[in-house]
């Protein structure tokens, strides 16, 4: 869909077909998503970025919330659906090669730090509070 205006001032509309019609919601909201995903890696990036170079740290851990209502998920109060999780890892791999990018559940421990389910052996997982499991994306350096 395009409105434009030339030197006379006038609008000149540009002609659209019955398939243009009927995809013009998805393409809204294809361009949509994608200006939501880039955000959220461009956020993540220079979070990333910023912990690289101000810290000794090897790794930088993203917060992923979900609104337990729809089950939205958000990263830095943008939201996407979960099937995306895989874009954005997918992409910041490309924008981090050599280095490890994954999305993982990360628990709060009795000590306050945070660990990855997925290490955990089988034999200690029902001994661990689920309940304080948060997913995260985590960029690992070292």
């Amino acid at each position: 869909m395009s409105l434009t205006t030339n030197s006379n001032s006038y609008l000149q509309l540009t002609p659209m077909s019955r398939e243009a019609m009927q995809t013009l919601r998805g393409v809204k909201e294809e361009v949509v998503k994608r200006t939501q995903l880039d955000s959220i890696i461009k956020y993540i990036y220079q979070r990333a970025i910023s912990k690289a170079s101000s810290s000794d740290i090897r790794t930088y851990k993203e917060l992923i919330t979900v609104n337990s209502k729809d089950y939205t998920m958000y990263i830095n109060n943008i939201p996407f659906v979960r099937p995306q999780i895989l874009d954005i890892v997918t992409q910041l791999s490309e924008l981090f090669p050599e280095c490890s990018v994954k999305h993982t559940m990360l628990s709060r421990g009795q000590d306050g730090k945070l660990y990855d389910i997925a290490k955990i052996e089988e034999s200690v997982l029902p001994f661990v509070n689920r309940s304080k499991d948060q997913p995260y994306i985590i960029i690992d350096w070292s």
